[in-house]
């Protein structure tokens, strides 16, 4: 596991721009949702194919199986750590992110920020999407987000699944400031866990710096005027 040092000793830096930034957050994305697929794999192995084999084989499965979690495990944690000592950085001396200001101007909490991360991965294209952030849920065959994705991958307990979903009332700020759109809106508790989001224009100009993204306006939701 890497050791950690002062930012002055590390030769870390804060990000340039935005984009840096989030294609930074986008592989840590990718490396933590291989990381709970692999878990799960681990923990609910699928027998069909190793009735074929010997009990070895098996076990030998079972071992690279774990092997493969601690070392996501390890490369997670390692570029998280990196990820959040450059951020502090822009934080104290700049330049500053687009997506901290969203969060400051919003009082945005923990699940929103990963909710509007998340989000971005579409952007980038379909593939992406599917090759990341699905592999938290092996049903996805779409490149819609949904609520029931984010508290997947934060793997939140059933408490914070539950006050994590208040993000997504009509009144809540992702919704309110319009930083996410909904393919519908739905009427309960149970709709809006699995309902698709996606990221306004606005929201993606906010987050890479980039203002024309505010050009891909869409009318706006009932209820979310």
């Amino acid at each position: 596991m890497q050791t950690s040092f002062p930012p002055e000793k590390s030769g870390i830096r804060p990000y340039a721009t935005d984009i840096e930034y989030l294609m930074a957050e986008v592989e840590w994305i990718r490396i933590r949702s291989e990381r709970i697929e692999a878990f799960r794999l681990l923990h609910t192995p699928d027998d069909a194919p190793l009735k074929l084999g010997s009990r070895r084989n098996r076990d030998l499965c079972m071992v690279a199986s774990a092997d493969r979690v601690t070392r996501l495990e390890v490369q997670e944690s390692a570029l998280r750590q990196e990820i959040d000592a450059r951020v502090a950085l822009n934080r104290n001396e700049g330049p500053g992110l687009g997506l901290d200001r969203l969060c400051l101007d919003f009082g945005l909490n923990d699940v929103e920020r990963t909710t509007l991360l998340l989000g971005f991965v579409p952007s980038l294209g379909t593939a992406e999407f599917i090759n990341s952030v699905s592999r938290v849920d092996a049903i996805t065959t779409s490149s819609f987000l949904s609520y029931e994705l984010v508290s997947a991958f934060l793997e939140l307990d059933p408490d914070w699944h539950l006050q994590g979903l208040l993000s997504l009332l009509p009144d809540a700020a992702l919704r309110a400031k319009w930083l996410v759109r909904m393919t519908y809106d739905p009427s309960t508790p149970s709709d809006a866990v699995g309902v698709g989001i996606e990221l306004t224009g606005q929201a993606v100009a906010a987050m890479t710096g980039i203002a024309a993204f505010r050009g891909f306006a869409a009318p706006v939701e009932k209820g979310d005027a």
